[in-house]
């Protein structure tokens, strides 16, 4: 109706922009829940819903995770070397998100992140790897760079917005038997290196172990090349 209230308001959206990486780290909160940040802004209701859009300056790239307000007052607990701020708890349903986000926050660049080893408990293949995908009412084609059983990044120009969730289709090296696959957007980087992070998405426990045994079978394709 017309003027009603709504009992669950929309999150607010927040951007947490830092000059260097190094001041997310400062600033990141491991002992809240699954981890959580400082945001250094007036007094806000705890158990506010946010919707934190976290970047790093002179960087594209840019992660969006769902928060809580867990805590509002002029010093943070525990932390004493913290200024005054919000404490933002992040949600469980942006775990994979985070886990990416400490990844790229930690490492200088992707390619050592990767080297480092993917806290996200899944080892990434390298890969070449066609894909379709509707963009703007259109398919469009990337190709997916590297893929694990939670998650790819494709190469492309263009990019679904972040926390889209969508449908695409990936084609073996022999372009036959596609894949249907379904994932959510979890970063997009517009600079040099074209692309988007997705987190797959599974609606049941057999759909995940099919993509586990087909990411299997890449593995020893692409080991023999």
């Amino acid at each position: 109706m017309p003027g009603a209230k709504t009992d669950n308001p929309a999150p607010r959206n927040v951007e947490l922009r830092f000059k260097r990486k190094e001041d997310f780290l400062a600033r990141f909160l491991p002992n809240v829940g699954i981890g959580g940040v400082l945001w250094e802004a007036p007094p806000r209701p705890r158990g506010e819903r946010l919707t934190c859009r976290i970047s790093v300056i002179g960087i594209q790239k840019r992660f969006i995770l769902p928060g809580v307000v867990a805590w509002s007052q002029a010093e943070a607990p525990d932390r004493p070397d913290l200024p005054a701020g919000v404490g933002i708890e992040f949600e469980r349903e942006g775990e994979q998100t985070l886990a990416a986000l400490l990844h790229f926050m930690k490492h200088d660049s992707e390619d050592e992140a990767l080297k480092a080893g993917d806290d996200r408990q899944e080892s990434r293949l390298r890969v070449e790897l066609q894909c379709e995908y509707l963009f703007d009412n259109k398919l469009v084609r990337g190709t997916i760079t590297d893929i694990s059983p939670i998650g790819l990044h494709v190469r492309s120009s263009e990019a679904p917005p972040e926390g889209k969730q969508f449908v695409f289709f990936v084609y073996d090296p022999q372009f036959i038997h596609p894949l249907v696959m379904e994932g959510r957007v979890v970063w997009t980087d517009d600079g040099e290196n074209a692309g988007f992070g997705v987190s797959l998405q599974f609606d049941s426990r057999r759909h995940k172990l099919a993509v586990k045994q087909y990411i299997d079978g890449l593995a020893a394709l692409f080991d023999e090349e």
